[in-house]
């Protein structure tokens, strides 16, 4: 594993969590609105339990990628990383604590690895997490790790075409 690649993926999580510090101080800074003029407003997610929820295929990444970059990020970094250690049952669909999780989360790491797609709780995850994104305006960084591309993703090649009827199922594509 690269170590630049590390730091590069740290960078970014921590100018995202940086924005979103100056973003929120900025917008309270601000005189508040009349009601004429008050654009649609987006929910506010629930308070902030973990920083950075990290989306991945245990097999593949966990005694590798995921456990440097979890240990970097909680240890040396002192960012609250949420790390989902519990054994899972095939074809388990989400709790709905992960649920709320993954809602309090700040900032979402997705690493797309080769059996990701593979896996109906990483999906589920995923639609969690997209529906957070685009609710609560959070940010996801995708992590394409293990052969995977952008373009397997967006055009579905090898495990992700595959699978691609799930991908359209949950509304990931």
């Amino acid at each position: 594993m690269s170590t630049l690649f590390l730091h590069l993926l740290l960078f970014a999580v921590q100018l995202l969590l940086f924005t979103r510090l100056l973003r929120r101080r900025f917008t309270s800074a601000l005189p508040p609105a009349t009601a004429s003029t008050t654009p649609a407003t987006v929910p506010s997610p629930p308070q902030p339990r973990y920083i950075v929820f990290i989306s991945f295929r245990g097999h593949d990444v966990c005694d590798t990628f995921f456990s440097h970059l979890h240990n970097h990020l909680s240890r040396h970094k002192k960012i609250l990383t949420y790390m989902d250690d519990a054994d899972l049952a095939r074809g388990q669909s989400i709790s709905a604590s992960l649920s709320t999780t993954i809602e309090s989360s700040t900032v979402y790491v997705v690493i797309l690895s080769p059996n990701y797609v593979g896996s109906r709780w990483c999906l589920d995850e995923l639609v969690t997490v997209l529906e957070c994104e685009e609710r609560y305006d959070k940010r996801v960084i995708s992590v394409f790790y293990g052969g995977v591309g952008p373009g397997d993703v967006g055009e579905q090649r090898g495990k992700y075409g595959e699978e691609g009827s799930i991908l359209r199922r949950c509304h990931c594509l």
